[in-house]
């Protein structure tokens, strides 16, 4: 699996300035699904800041990998076929889709799917889409629990996307599966501060 496409696109939150406390960034706020600023985008300065944000952006990188490794296992997913987008990475970056009008709805399908589930604090959702752009799949692990959710997301290349006059969407992408197992609770992310990450008091 190439897990490393879209990280680019959610490295940022890993910038967050966490003076006081180390604040997880890989938790979701529910209600726009992108992971919670308990903080403020930081910009490095130094070489130390350089390294911290380095440091920072590494710890989010490991902990979500560290949430999907253990969906993949409940679910026994063989992800050799799939590569990793962040929700937040552009449409156009998902190689794997050829028109960008069918990436956009199957991220559009994927929130819709986990939507009235995810809750805040849980962990950052992730997008795998296979090789043949015709599947993918959407999972998240819930904090509190450790339970994993996955939704299997399959193209229907006979639909047509529409709009109605309430404006709902008539999506080329649908939900084929979902399921839910207990997995490993794990713990939040905690982050050395800037300043216990250079040693200062």
């Amino acid at each position: 699996m190439k897990l490393m496409k879209g990280l680019g696109a959610t490295s940022f939150f890993a910038f967050l300035l966490v003076f006081g406390t180390g604040s997880s960034t890989t938790v979701a706020n529910s209600a726009e699904l992108k992971p919670s600023l308990k903080g403020q985008e930081f910009i490095a300065q130094t070489k130390e800041e350089q390294a911290w944000s380095d440091y920072v952006e590494q710890e989010v990188e490991r902990k979500m990998f560290e949430a999907f490794q253990d969906a993949f296992e409940t679910f026994d997913i063989d992800t050799s076929d799939y590569t990793y987008y962040s929700l937040h990475s552009a449409p156009k970056s998902i190689k794997e889709i050829q028109s960008s009008k069918n990436a956009s709805l199957l991220k559009r399908a994927a929130i819709d799917a986990i939507t009235n589930i995810i809750t805040s604090g849980d962990f950052m959702p992730g997008l795998f889409v296979h090789k043949d752009g015709n599947k993918a799949f959407i999972t998240f692990k819930e904090q509190e629990s450790g339970k994993n959710h996955v939704y299997w997301l399959t193209l229907d290349p006979n639909k047509k996307a529409s709009i109605n006059a309430k404006g709902v969407i008539s999506n080329v992408w649908e939900v084929t599966s979902e399921e839910a197992k207990e997995g490993k609770k794990l713990e939040e992310l905690n982050v050395k501060s800037l300043r216990e990450f250079i040693g200062q008091p």
